[in-house]
């Protein structure tokens, strides 16, 4: 396992799994830090889409910062999997929702309504 980090909010600095899997390409800290200071306070009560979402890292940093829920999306089923087993003891488990999609028809059946938002 190769190391990654949630670098804001509650979980700060807890660790997640990463397999080094070539097919999946986490997003770098810096990246991640710049979105979430862009957005701000607006996650706090959100509700987050994590797509194409590899290790659930931008996911994740959204529950730390005070989002309600996250919802993962990825399509590469030992990655999603591994994702599941992800989020930390300290974050409710009906926080958490991983479905093993393609990103592209699950926004599809979301957008029309097929899957209703939680």
């Amino acid at each position: 396992m190769v190391g990654l980090r949630i670098i804001g909010g509650s979980l700060r600095r807890r660790k997640l799994q990463y397999s080094g899997d070539l097919r999946t390409r986490p997003m770098k800290d810096r990246v991640r830090e710049a979105v979430f200071n862009l957005l701000g306070t607006q996650v706090t009560g959100s509700q987050a889409i994590d797509l194409f979402a590899g290790t659930g890292a931008l996911g994740l940093e959204a529950i730390s910062r005070g989002a309600t829920h996250a919802t993962f999306i990825e399509r590469h089923l030992p990655t999603a999997k591994l994702i599941e087993q992800t989020p930390p003891p300290s974050v409710s488990p009906t926080a958490c929702e991983s479905s093993s999609a393609d990103a592209f028809g699950w926004t599809t059946a979301y957008s029309a309504g097929v899957r209703t938002p939680r």
